[in-house]
């Protein structure tokens, strides 16, 4: 089984749809995806991603199912850092940096809160709900990033997400910190993650990351990468 974890394309975040730049994305992306040609489709409820997934579902006469807990995580802010409001996943990554090596220390880094009850809550939510799906496709998850193959699968699955969420999903699979994910790895408006569940041996798959962040639909275009989500110094 391959997944593919599709960002929506540019955004208007106020009106949740995607601005002119994003529906030329999400067109390019449509014909990336009819080389694809995956077999399913499945979408965040909000907005900018439905819409991004509409071009793909029209070029390839398929309906995007809408997974509810696939949503950003708009809840997840710290409204009053030194920076303003910082989404959880744009936390500096030396604060993250620390969080994993144990070192972090709050009174270096007066405002900013990056470890709270609700993160951790949405991430063990999302982690089951996710192996949830994967086990309707016959993958169950045991130790580690460890599936147990209760039925292999050939589907080619495509998730028209986001970019906090889309990362946290990516740390799940992959079993790394997701705080080690969100200050390490960006993806850009309509960029493409792709995760073979590698059957090595007759019993387990592995997720395996074949390409994160791809955006070569975006080259052959013509179209530049907008650095959305990038914070600083993109030049």
């Amino acid at each position: 089984m391959r997944l593919y974890i599709i960002r929506h394309g540019d955004p208007d975040y106020e009106k949740d749809c995607l601005t002119p730049d994003g529906k030329k994305e999400a067109e390019a992306l449509a014909k990336r995806m009819q080389n694809v040609e995956p077999s399913r489709l499945y979408t965040s409820p909000l907005g900018r991603a439905r819409e991004t997934a509409s071009y793909t579902e029209k070029a390839l006469g398929l309906k995007a199912e809408v997974l509810q807990w696939a949503r950003e995580w708009n809840f997840l802010t710290i409204p009053e850092s030194p920076l303003g409001r910082v989404a959880i996943w744009d936390v500096p990554g030396e604060i993250y940096q620390r969080v994993v090596s144990g070192t972090y220390d709050s009174s270096e880094y007066d405002g900013f809160v990056p470890e709270t009850a609700d993160v951790k809550y949405a991430f063990e939510s999302l982690s089951v709900q996710a192996d949830e799906f994967f086990s309707s496709f016959g993958y169950t998850r045991k130790e580690g990033s460890l599936y147990r193959i209760d039925s292999h699968s050939d589907e080619q699955i495509a998730l028209f997400c986001h970019n906090g969420f889309g990362l946290a999903l990516i740390s799940h699979l992959l079993s790394i910190p997701y705080q080690q994910v969100w200050c390490s790895l960006w993806l850009a408006t309509t960029s493409v993650t792709t995760i073979l569940f590698e059957e090595r041996t007759e019993n387990f798959a592995v997720p395996r990351a074949l390409t994160v962040g791809d955006t070569s639909h975006l080259y052959e275009a013509g179209l530049p990468i907008l650095p959305r989500g990038v914070k600083a110094n993109y030049f």
